[in-house]
């Protein structure tokens, strides 16, 4: 089977989790993972079923090694933890050009105005390595 025609799990419009070829996976989709399934794309990790927010990360694909890395979401997605949450979900990625002293940030809410989160979650937030997990990785 070739790699691109494997599914994952991706949230449609209607509200609702529904699988689709790897190869239609486009940026701003939020894609569920289940344990022991490949990473069909570099992902930010926004939730977990573990209460802290943990994900344990197989990455043997991509640097040989064999042990688990442990990646964690961000604290303000958290409540994020079915799929009813993601119904309201809604938020911006932006990153500068690579460089060493890059800053990539998360601002929380809604383009259409409408509350996603508290007020006081609307902020820009920083994200950092350990919220991100790589394509060919594994959960």
């Amino acid at each position: 089977m070739k790699v691109n025609l494997r599914k994952a799990s991706v949230h449609k419009a209607d509200e609702v989790f529904a699988y689709k070829p790897w190869m239609k996976i486009q940026v701003g989709d939020v894609v569920k993972l289940e344990k022991d399934q490949f990473i069909p794309a570099d992902l930010l990790l926004l939730s977990s079923s573990y209460e802290d927010g943990i994900c344990y990360v197989e990455t043997v694909n991509l640097d040989g090694e064999t042990n688990l890395k442990v990646k964690r979401s961000l604290e303000v997605t958290l409540p994020l933890d079915d799929d009813e949450a993601f119904k309201n979900f809604a938020g911006t990625v932006t990153c500068e050009d690579p460089n060493p002293h890059s800053l990539r940030s998360l601002p929380i809410g809604r383009s259409d105005g409408a509350a996603a989160f508290p007020p006081e979650l609307h902020r820009r937030l920083c994200i950092s390595p350990v919220g991100l997990i790589w394509s060919s990785s594994s959960v």
